[in-house]
């Protein structure tokens, strides 16, 4: 009959977290000496059997049970303790030996990525064919996978691992895959980018985070009561266009400030504060003559005059400034 003692060592190892050298210091012999018993070269002395069940806290006998398995929960949960610990090599390990258990499961197959990632990154060895497997598991995962952002985030580990052997090529094609207005696309060109082209790529991701923020913050301005508040709002939604602009040079990030401004105007126009809503309309034609838009602005007041689609209030602000001569 077949004995099981050297794998279930190992799982009950894992399950609780403990290292090769943690269980052989307990024990008083090598680490080697572990090694071999989880690999099934040699079978640790029937002496030492209570000491290794005490160590785990099980019955003796449950250390020659023939179906001791892991749950892909209880995995994660092992994983996620070696992951907090900082333990990268031994995550690594374990995560392989899941991963290969339960080869469908992709939050196990993320766990692995995260721990040959971090390994790496701290200079900790990792074998190739380690890495290939995952690589392979990696791929099988994004194809089948229904969640949305674990499969970004399996990706982005991905193409971590494949910029970091030079397999740029592959690496790209999952890159498009990814969300351009997340963290993990921007935190990736670091890995694709290099000098000014890396610079480069960094403005054009900070102007997309502050359209993001500035489109945010009108949504905000017009989903509440006009009010100081939502002035507010706008103001920071002004701010973070001309930020964007001030990343890329677009213009397009100019004509969203002049708008903005027009908005504030309009909305001081609104709350009765002629003398406010003036100074406002005269700050969005300022800013448009600085930026060389003066067309532009023009163009924007006349189309909101004849457009039967603008606010009255719009139409009523600009028909006085017009007449006022501001």
């Amino acid at each position: 009959m077949k004995l099981n003692i050297g794998k279930n060592i190992k799982k009950l190892r894992r399950e609780c977290g403990a290292s090769q050298n943690e269980l052989a210091k307990y024990l008083g012999v090598k680490t080697q000496t572990v090694s071999k018993w989880e690999h099934d070269i040699c079978a640790p002395d029937i002496a030492m059997l209570p000491e290794i069940a005490l160590f785990f806290g099980v019955r003796i006998e449950e250390l020659f049970e023939a179906n001791r398995r892991s749950t892909a929960e209880e995995a994660l949960a092992e994983l996620e303790k070696l992951c907090d610990a900082k333990k990268w090599h031994e995550m690594a390990d374990n995560a392989l030996a899941y991963a290969k258990e339960f080869p469908h499961d992709a939050r196990i197959c993320e766990m692995l990525l995260i721990s040959l990632v971090q390994a790496e990154t701290c200079r900790e060895r990792t074998k190739e064919t380690d890495i290939v497997f995952s690589v392979h598991l990696a791929k099988r995962i994004i194809s089948e996978c229904a969640d949305v952002a674990l499969k970004q985030r399996i990706t982005y580990h991905l193409c971590v691992i494949l910029y970091g052997r030079g397999r740029e090529e592959e690496a790209d094609f999952y890159y498009s895959t990814l969300n351009r207005a997340s963290y993990s696309c921007e935190s990736l060109d670091m890995y694709k980018y290099k000098g000014r082209e890396l610079a480069s790529k960094l403005k054009e991701n900070n102007a997309v985070w502050y359209n993001m923020l500035a489109m945010s913050f009108s949504r905000m301005a017009y989903n509440m009561d006009i009010g100081d508040e939502s002035i507010n709002y706008l103001y920071k939604a002004h701010e973070c266009f001309y930020f964007a602009y001030e990343c890329t040079n677009e213009k397009k990030y100019l004509r969203m400030c002049v708008l903005v401004l027009l908005d504030i105007a309009i909305t001081r126009d609104m709350l009765e504060q002629g003398a406010e809503a003036a100074k406002c309309f005269r700050k969005a034609r300022d800013f448009a003559n600085e930026h060389s838009m003066e067309e532009e602005f023009l163009k924007i007041t006349e189309r909101a005059l004849k457009s039967k689609n603008a606010g009255a209030a719009a139409r009523k602000l600009f028909e006085r400034m017009r007449a006022e001569n501001v």
